[in-house]
């Protein structure tokens, strides 16, 4: 795994991480390989190697892609 960003001051990651993000995640977030994007420790984005993506944080609004069958929902 590649990052690059910064832990805020109550020690949450703020930033982008490139490959495996499954260990230390939260469970309702993705984790698989691609490009993760983190805003006070929860993910922000992630764009996946399947071709799928999602951007907005967990428990907000959320946008998901499915460029597998072409498919945009929320």
């Amino acid at each position: 795994m590649i990052g690059a960003g910064r832990k805020n001051k109550d020690n949450a990651f703020d930033g982008v991480l490139m490959g495996d993000v499954g260990v230390g995640a939260k469970a309702n977030d993705i984790h698989e390989i691609g490009l993760y994007g983190f805003h006070n420790g929860g993910q922000s984005f992630a764009f996946k190697v399947d071709g799928t993506a999602f951007l907005g944080k967990s428990g907000g609004g959320r946008i998901y892609m499915d460029g597998n069958n072409a498919f945009l929902y929320s």
